[in-house]
């Protein structure tokens, strides 16, 4: 019989893209899921649910990240905190 390791239950996170703004740092989007994922300069990261892929492509080509996540997306949307991987972030070039 073999014993296998326990599989760590830490979720994984989506890749992400480094953006230039105040308070986020990277931006990641699951088209399948409508899941929009932003890492935030304090190193917190944020799953917003039910995102549609217009709002994803508005905020990565906004000159304002920080304004436009304020005004269509930060209060508008179910959100969940994933405090196990803060640090964990993965970054596309």
């Amino acid at each position: 019989m073999v014993i296998l390791p326990l599989i760590s239950k830490i979720p994984l996170t989506m890749t992400r893209t480094k953006v230039i703004a105040e308070t986020l740092r990277s931006i990641g989007y699951d088209p399948d899921a409508e899941l929009l994922e932003l890492e935030f300069t304090s190193g917190d990261i944020y799953d917003y649910q039910k995102v549609k892929p217009y709002l994803y492509m508005g905020l990565m080509n906004s000159n304002t990240k920080d304004a436009y996540f304020n005004k269509y997306i930060r209060d508008n949307y179910e959100v969940e905190k994933i405090k196990e991987i803060s640090k964990a972030a993965l970054y596309v070039a």
